[in-house]
């Protein structure tokens, strides 16, 4: 490939250094490296700058962001989703804007096609989910951090398209599940139970919706766009040897809505144990109810100011059993899921405790763990 040279401007310069992404002077797209974590990463077509803004293939960069990941083409524009655990990334091919949520972000580059890959700009999609980037000028390398933790926790991956009989995509199941480095029983009896998981998730499922995703194009028509099946995680906490892990499970059937659900599992790694509610409060099933119903008082509070939330507050209460939850750094997360205690418009009802040490009602303290 031959690469024209051109005069760099002060204005073009100054760009550059504002997007943190700057590079020398005749400098080749291939010179570029990216790292994360301190590890290079490999790509199957070289990065390449775009209007000052590096872009690298959407796959590799997302998958080893531990993303779920689907290409969809659809009768407006070709389009890339990227999933980790709440965060939701949409990017079209060729536009200047990415929907991160509900939120619309504008790119300085467009995701474009480049050799037969797909290129997303790699600041923009980086930072959408919360991650350090640095350019380092004498190296030209792109540096991305995520958050430290205790154990080394990596992603793995799974992927399966199902197709109809002409080809067109009819459902894209992608998956990403965590993998702790480490060479004990217990890590490994974890991981393949993540690895369990996943595959159930992108096979099993697969099997029993092929005809339904088949009989809906045809009844859709040109509006019909392949379904998305996702699985992500997010390493809640990780660190005083514990490691907390919420599995994010996203579906989009082409419905009224997607549905999202979350499982999380938390592991007390030096004990070998995974670890319940009431290990964590140290109480009886009966004080563990008592302590969720309170937790959840302020949130049944503020549903009560737009009209009625008895019926709310009596499905937690009875449902507080069966409350799912995680530990962050800061707190005891406690939730349910869409249609748990409510209908579809109540979203996650999640209610937080701060964690108390010894003497109070969660037995953990992690104010000076590291």
């Amino acid at each position: 490939m031959v690469f024209m040279k051109k005069k760099l401007t002060s204005a073009v310069i100054a760009s550059c250094l504002a997007a943190g992404l700057c590079f020398s002077a005749g400098a080749a797209d291939g010179d570029i490296t990216v790292s994360l974590n301190g590890e290079k990463l490999a790509f199957d077509v070289a990065p390449v700058i775009e209007e000052g803004r590096t872009l690298v293939p959407f796959r590799a960069i997302f998958e080893a962001l531990g993303c779920a990941v689907s290409y969809s083409p659809q009768k407006d524009g070709n389009f890339v989703y990227a999933m980790k655990g709440e965060k939701y990334l949409s990017l079209k091919i060729g536009s200047d804007e990415m929907q991160v949520g509900e939120k619309t972000v504008k790119l300085d580059a467009a995701p474009k096609i480049e050799n037969g890959r797909t290129l997303v700009p790699l600041r923009a999609v980086s930072e959408s989910l919360d991650l350090k980037v640095d350019w380092d000028g004498e190296t030209k390398t792109v540096s991305i951090a995520e958050k430290e933790g205790q154990y080394k926790i990596k992603p793995g991956h799974m992927t399966r398209i199902v197709s109809d009989r002409d080809g067109t995509p009819l459902i894209n199941f992608d998956c990403a599940y965590p993998i702790i480095e480490g060479e004990t029983d217990f890590i490994k009896q974890i991981n393949s139970e993540y690895l369990a998981m996943a595959d159930a998730f992108v096979n099993d499922i697969a099997e029993t919706l092929e005809k339904d995703a088949a009989d809906l194009r045809t009844a859709m028509g040109d509006n019909f766009r392949p379904q998305e099946f996702n699985l992500s995680y997010d390493v809640m906490l990780n660190r005083n040897n514990m490691i907390s892990i919420r599995m994010t499970d996203y579906k989009n059937m082409n419905g009224a809505h997607p549905s999202t659900n979350y499982y999380s599992r938390t592991f007390q790694m030096v004990l070998e144990k995974e670890l319940a509610l009431t290990d964590v409060l140290d109480a009886d099933p009966e004080k563990v109810n008592e302590t969720v119903n309170n937790a959840f008082s302020g949130f049944v509070a503020e549903l009560s100011k737009d009209g009625d939330a008895s019926e709310v507050a009596a499905n937690i209460k009875n449902q507080s059993g069966n409350v799912s939850w995680y530990l962050n750094d800061d707190s005891l997360v406690l939730y349910f899921n869409q249609y748990e205690v409510g209908a579809y418009a109540l979203g996650t009802p999640t209610a937080t405790v701060a964690y108390t040490g010894p003497d109070g009602i969660v037995k953990i303290d992690l104010s000076k763990a590291q």
